[in-house]
């Protein structure tokens, strides 16, 4: 009998380590959504920031100017009290090469368009890598996670933040318009 209840206990325990972590990939119910006050895309081999605009791009190939972007968000009041975290929401989302997107806390916000930003970026902090979704529209799933807004924090009522998307692996082309799907924070 001993040795039945031990192999079953065994068993199961064996059978939950080994079972993948489900990544977040749909937000708590009753949320709120944060959308960036400001985009600029961000060319990483001159260091220029373009003007600022709706769109916003990542590109990555060896044979062209890596493009990033870089967007500002501010909390706003409604988010006293509540928890806050990243999330990609993918709609009318035009994502092709590699499947995979990090996102960066970033120092400072874009200042701008200008025809420089030094030092570098100002990228900060990798917060994690999504994982393009197989269907739209959707959230997207998060393939890494390094702390930060990747997961539930406290939200920062009148605080504003600064992140950047970052094409990951050899060639990324993503392109999507920030009223309609996108790097959101929400807060529940």
């Amino acid at each position: 009998m001993l040795t039945k209840t031990i192999l079953a206990i065994t068993s199961l325990a064996t059978a939950a380590f080994a079972a993948p972590l489900e990544a977040r990939s749909s937000p708590p119910s009753g949320y709120g959504t944060i959308t960036p006050s400001a985009l600029y895309v961000y060319d990483v081999s001159t260091g220029a920031i373009g003007p600022q605009t709706t769109t916003a791009k990542v590109e990555k190939n060896r044979n062209i100017h890596e493009k990033t972007t870089l967007m500002t968000f501010t909390y706003p009041t409604e988010s006293t009290n509540k928890k806050c975290a990243l999330y990609f929401y993918y709609d009318s989302v035009s994502w092709s090469g590699t499947d995979k997107l990090a996102i960066y806390s970033s120092l400072n916000p874009a200042p701008g368009q200008t025809s420089g930003w030094g030092p570098g970026n100002q990228r900060n902090n990798q917060l994690g890598i999504w994982k393009k979704p197989s269907s739209s529209p959707s959230w997207a799933d998060w393939e890494a996670t390094y702390g930060g807004l990747s997961g539930a924090q406290d939200c920062k009522p009148g605080v504003t933040e600064a992140f950047e998307i970052v094409g990951q692996g050899d060639e990324t082309w993503i392109s999507y318009e920030n009223a309609v799907g996108g790097v959101r924070i929400l807060y529940w």
